[in-house]
């Protein structure tokens, strides 16, 4: 038949049935048309066996168009179904195995048998992913539900964020962000700039709690200088930009922990509060500058002669010192350690946004502090200390103080001005000079 005309229109149980290499075969604008008023339109099926690698109840094959295309005008438009065993619904292959597009959700996978996965992405090769989710303005991937994402890993990361914000978790009322691991990593977030690489806001931005002995409810590791292994901010009214808990009630359990190769377990450039506890362990010193015409080395007996101005950064004053001598006076106190400023630059709340400022920190330096050059000085606490016994053997308990024009401290007589003690000897000293253990009693 030629032009609107049919070659073949056939009507019955079975309307065409082809048989042989090629059952039915249709050319033209469109190759095989069927329609139906209440069952299938086109039906194919083959049974071929299981071991068969080329068999399909209907198969599709364009160059250009699609190989196979369904439409559906308030239904669905390809519907694929497996009856049992490991068969999918639908599975395609190609550089894009599977793809959807819609006005509303490109893809949907949905399930109601338990324990079932409504999509599932599977990679075997090296470095390819399950799941990716790509948003030009939006959400990548979302997650919502009991669980709104949940990653799970046999050997390495259960859910990874990489980006300017590594893992941005956000709650109302709840937790931004929970990870669970029985022997690796909950939450693992790795960034090589940007703000964060795990980002929690909400009630709690990020919560850590760890039931096990010796665990860490929130561990954070930095690598390269002028790292912060853990950065918290609170930009609310009473809110607190760290918050640590240990509900042991017995044992050595610590609320907040902090641990360094260099200088600093803990930092902070502004006031530091405890509460009505104690602080166990405890040496006050504070950032000195050399005002001496010499070099003055760990040990040193130093008194106050000034103040410089603050590091880059803070508000407090620099004290400057100079060696203390028998006949001098001044608020005395010994030199800990040389000190080297460096420049970084810190995270700092402004308002309800994170500003970068720029800052000068102090770090313990070996060698001697040369005039002019900074360093830290003891004015309570435990330090060691230069002394000097040519004036009497030191006892443990007996008062030290500067002696001679040298920096030295040494055993003071009874009537010796209360001024010139800069504390109490720890360990005894019978001749010679020698570093020892003192308790600087400050003023």
């Amino acid at each position: 038949a030629e032009g609107w005309a049919m070659g073949v229109d056939a009507t019955g149980m079975t309307g065409v049935r082809g048989q042989g290499d090629v059952g039915v075969r249709g050319k033209g604008l469109t190759g095989v048309h069927g329609e139906s008023d209440i069952g299938y339109g086109v039906v194919g099926v083959t049974n071929a066996p299981i071991t068969a690698t080329a068999a399909a109840g209907v198969y599709g094959e364009s160059m250009n168009g699609h190989g196979v295309e369904g439409k559906s005008q308030f239904d669905v438009g390809v519907f694929g179904r497996s009856l049992g065993g490991f068969g999918a619904g639908v599975q395609g292959v190609g550089v894009t195995g599977v793809f959807g597009s819609g006005g509303m959700v490109g893809v949907s996978g949905y399930t109601e048998s338990d324990d079932a996965t409504a999509v599932l992405g599977t990679a075997t090769g090296y470095s390819s992913k399950g799941v990716e989710g790509n948003a030009q303005y939006g959400t990548g991937v979302l997650g919502t539900g009991e669980i709104g994402v949940k990653g799970t890993s046999t050997v390495g990361t259960g859910v990874r964020g990489e980006g300017p914000t590594g893992v941005s978790g956000v709650s109302t009322s709840g937790d931004g962000v929970v990870g669970n691991s029985q022997s690796g990593i909950g939450v693992y977030g790795n960034t090589g700039s940007g703000v964060a690489a795990v980002m929690g806001e909400g009630p709690k931005g990020v919560y850590g709690r760890s039931s096990a002995d010796f665990g860490e409810g929130v561990h954070g590791h930095g690598f390269g200088e002028y790292t912060e292994g853990v950065l918290g901010t609170a930009a609310g009214t009473h809110g607190a930009g760290v918050y640590g808990i240990a509900s042991a009630t017995t044992g050595d359990a610590v609320g907040v922990w902090g641990q360094t190769a260099t200088t600093w377990g803990l930092y902070t450039d502004q006031r530091l509060h405890v509460g009505a506890g104690g602080c166990t362990g405890c040496t006050i010193a504070f950032i000195g500058q050399n005002a001496d015409s010499k070099a003055l080395e760990v040990g040193d007996v130093v008194y106050i002669s000034g103040i410089a101005p603050p590091l880059k950064g803070h508000e407090t004053p620099v004290l400057q010192v100079q060696r203390a001598t028998a006949t001098g006076s001044g608020v005395l106190g010994i030199v800990q350690s040389r000190a080297v400023v460096s420049t970084r630059e810190a995270l700092v709340p402004s308002g309800d946004t994170i500003e970068t400022s720029t800052i000068e920190m102090a770090g313990i330096a070996p060698g001697e502090a040369a005039p002019g050059e900074y360093l830290f000085v003891v004015v309570q606490g435990l330090v060691q200390v230069r002394a000097d016994a040519s004036a009497g053997a030191i006892q443990v308990g007996d008062a030290v103080g500067p002696v001679g024009a040298t920096g030295l401290a040494g055993r003071l007589s009874q009537d010796a001005p209360s001024a010139l003690a800069v504390g109490r000897a720890l360990e005894p000293l019978d001749k010679g000079t020698g570093l020892i253990w003192v308790l600087v009693l400050g003023r």
